[in-house]
């Protein structure tokens, strides 16, 4: 089975990199031997350019690569020219559209939020009054497309067969903040009350009496992969989508959900402590 566009992508710059490396390159050094400019190789190897099938010679021959490897390289290149499912969905930016080929792809989520309800854990009306929140001018029927395409995104990945894991935490705010009134988010509360006897999901919450939390300012969610591509990053905000996937920003965010973690109930007290949230809303 081929590895979804998105991942193929990150194969591929990865591969690429890894060949220079082997190949005691720099990346000025490459580019001049290979006679394209340092900004066009630098987005190969970071997968934000597509790779051709003449520049693909051109690197094989510099990097005197097998032809094993250049098979693989070249099925890599088919695989990311494919087009997703995700970008035939009309919530989805171009941004959003790679995240959701690689969180479908990941065999690791761990997810963060500070004051809403991660988009995989949203029930249709949450999502949509969320939407009109973020979006007050936005046409009817976009808030009812962008609701269709998450409650997708939500089958596809928690209905996978393949045992990944899913880890979510967010902060009490969240839990208590009114999103769509209290019908809205009695309905919410309880859903993640149900989402969290699924096998694949740990729902935690992190109370206020916890205190100040390293977490207080941020959301963001660290995606891992069977395969050989490093771990993701991913940050979404006013600014728009960011993806990090240095050794250094991972290890960072992953100290970051370790303390977390720690500070956050357990799955059957977390269960518990939103069950009352619910019953308190009048």
């Amino acid at each position: 089975m081929q590895p979804a566009p998105a991942l193929s992508r990150r194969l591929l710059a990865d591969a690429l990199r890894r060949y220079r490396t082997r190949a005691r390159l720099t990346v000025t050094q490459a580019a001049g031997e290979l006679g394209f400019s340092v900004s066009k190789l630098s987005r190969l190897e970071t997968g934000s350019r597509l790779v051709g099938l003449t520049d693909l010679e051109s690197l094989s021959r510099l990097y005197e690569l097998s032809a094993d490897e250049r098979a693989e390289l070249t099925s890599l290149i088919e695989s990311s020219r494919q087009r997703s499912i995700w970008r035939e969905l009309g919530e989805l930016d171009p941004g959003t559209a790679e995240f959701a080929e690689l969180e479908y792809a990941a065999t690791t989520i761990h997810d963060y939020k500070t004051s809403v309800i991660t988009a995989l854990l949203q029930t249709a009306d949450y999502t949509r009054a969320l939407i009109r929140a973020f979006e007050p001018d936005l046409p009817e029927y976009a808030v009812q497309t962008t609701a269709e395409a998450r409650s997708l995104r939500q089958r596809a990945v928690l209905g996978r067969s393949d045992h990944p894991n899913f880890v979510f935490i967010f902060d009490e705010a969240a839990a208590r903040r009114q999103v769509g009134g209290t019908d809205v988010m009695r309905e919410q509360l309880q859903h993640l009350g149900e989402l969290s006897h699924h096998p694949l999901v740990s729902i935690h919450v992190i109370p206020f009496a916890a205190g100040a939390h390293v977490g207080m300012d941020s959301l963001f969610t660290i995606l891992s992969f069977r395969e050989a591509v490093r771990d993701i990053v991913y940050i979404d905000g006013l600014d728009g989508q960011v993806m990090h996937s240095g050794v250094d920003d991972v290890r960072r965010y992953r100290g970051s959900f370790s303390q977390l973690q720690r500070l956050a109930l357990d799955v059957s007290a977390s269960r518990e402590f939103l069950a009352r949230i619910a019953e308190e809303i009048l």
